[in-house]
């Protein structure tokens, strides 16, 4: 039985049986791993109490002979991001951007982009960074880490461009739309400039100054709806996360502090 070891984020943890655990892993040298953690759940267990969601560390797990799930052999954990979880923006932001890492990324797909990308997200979530900006950039860039850039300077449709006033904002096309094209999406609505200006700033800004730019509850509402809408889109209902993330942010005035 071959042993690999990878750095690796905890994405998913569901309970199995009594002792065990069922876990999804982002890593950058393997995509998508996913494994059983036997007896993790014992108390006695070298694993116990290191494999919480958000966790990051390195992996050592055993390849299944048949494809199916791999067998955890340990986990030095790096960093839980405990802080995180007392702040329940930054966890719904955690968890949306981790549903949405593990909707698109694939197994036996090296995915280092993404791995690093999300893992500075939890950093800057647990250091206390704005929830809201942080979560609307970091999802912007999971989505282009993953191949579907959003076009917000042509129409997404047709590549013509898309002018402020005239402009739709669509999730499911993945960008602006022309007033030509805006009837391919029934849902896509109307955009303001002030909240196309937003989503540009957080697509193309570094992490660091996503929080930098303030956001009126309008701008804040349709970014929130937009990438929200582009998650479900592009990478399917998987991203079950994406309604809570929009229902918790829309509204939000908290979040948008830095």
């Amino acid at each position: 039985m071959a042993y690999m070891k990878d750095e690796a984020i905890v994405v998913r943890r569901l309970a199995y049986s009594n002792t065990s655990l069922i876990l999804s892993f982002i890593t950058p040298e393997r995509g998508l791993v996913e494994a059983i953690a036997k007896g993790a759940r014992r108390e006695n267990s070298p694993l116990h109490g290191t494999l919480d969601y958000f966790a990051a560390g390195e992996l050592v797990a055993a390849g299944s002979r048949h494809g199916g799930l791999e067998v955890v052999a340990s986990f030095a954990l790096e960093d839980a991001h405990e802080r995180l979880r007392s702040n329940l923006d930054a966890y719904a932001a955690a968890a949306f951007l981790c549903e949405a890492s593990m909707a698109g990324c694939q197994p036996h797909d090296p995915a280092p982009g993404l791995y690093f990308l999300l893992r500075e997200l939890l950093a800057r979530l647990n250091a206390g960074q704005a929830p809201l900006p942080l979560a609307l950039a970091g999802g912007l860039g999971v989505l282009t880490a993953l191949g579907f850039q959003p076009q917000l300077d042509i129409c997404a449709n047709c590549g013509l461009d898309a002018e402020v006033g005239e402009a739709w904002l669509s999730g499911e096309r993945g960008g602006l739309l022309c007033p030509a094209c805006r009837r391919e999406d029934a849902r896509s609505w109307p955009v303001r400039g002030d909240a196309l200006e937003a989503l540009r700033h957080l697509s193309q800004a570094p992490l660091a100054r996503a929080d930098r730019l303030g956001l009126s509850s309008h701008a804040r509402q349709e970014a929130a709806r937009f990438v929200a809408g582009m998650a479900e889109s592009f990478l399917g209902f998987r991203v079950r996360s994406s309604r809570a993330f929009l229902k918790r942010f829309s509204g939000s005035e908290k979040a948008n502090a830095a």
